[in-house]
């Protein structure tokens, strides 16, 4: 599946879960905190990876 920044916009409307307006600070900051995983520079949250300090998904699918 390929999509555009039109696309993702119409999927995911501002205000949205990602940029915290919709959840309290403490819900967001839960939201956000990262275990590590025993990979080197990655931890994993509530589904939001933190890879090298970049929070979300990159789209890879493995396997």
């Amino acid at each position: 599946m390929v999509s555009s920044l039109d696309d993702l916009h119409s999927w995911a409307p501002a205000p949205a879960p990602a940029d915290g307006r919709l959840l309290t600070e403490k819900t967001q900051a839960e939201r956000l905190r990262t275990l590590p995983t025993g990979v080197p520079g990655i931890s994993y949250g509530l589904g939001i990876p933190n890879t090298n300090g970049r929070l979300g998904h990159n789209g890879k699918i493995p396997g």
